[in-house]
């Protein structure tokens, strides 16, 4: 029997950032949002698994995109891929799985419309150490 999907290691996703420093974000059916993620199946590597969620979830095709950085989060492990255009210009067809998701969105993730949505915890971990706003102690400053 295979170890996948018993330990958070096996959670793989994609963050997708734009020109403007717009997020690729997903609204769970649960209300929360996140990066485009999910568990990765037997015998994928991370990136294999993590490019099948970007496509399941948010519509996206990653296949013939770089990505320049892999780093581990809270609850998985994400590749980042950076959009040196407008996010709300990339195509995103109909996600596979809508009953998942309730909705795909280019988002400011420092924005004062989105400050008050529910967040899942990478996502969270992610604004905290990304915030332009955030207080630093002095010693790092």
């Amino acid at each position: 029997m295979s170890s996948l999907g018993k330990d958070t290691k096996d959670v793989v996703g994609v963050i997708c950032l734009d020109k403007q420093g717009k997020l690729l974000l997903v609204q769970g059916a649960g209300g929360k949002w996140s990066f485009p993620k999910g568990r990765r199946k037997e015998k994928e590597t991370p990136h294999e698994g993590a490019l099948r969620e970007a496509k399941e979830e948010a519509g996206i095709d990653l296949s013939d995109e770089k990505s320049f950085l892999s780093m581990g989060l809270r609850f998985g492990t994400y590749f980042w891929y950076y959009f040196d255009t407008n996010g709300d210009t990339i195509p995103l067809a109909a996600s596979a799985t809508s009953d998942e998701i309730l909705q795909t969105a280019w988002i400011s993730p420092h924005s004062d419309e989105f400050a008050h949505q529910e967040k899942n915890a990478d996502l969270r971990a992610y604004l905290l150490e990304s915030n332009p706003k955030r207080k630093h102690s002095s010693k790092y400053c």
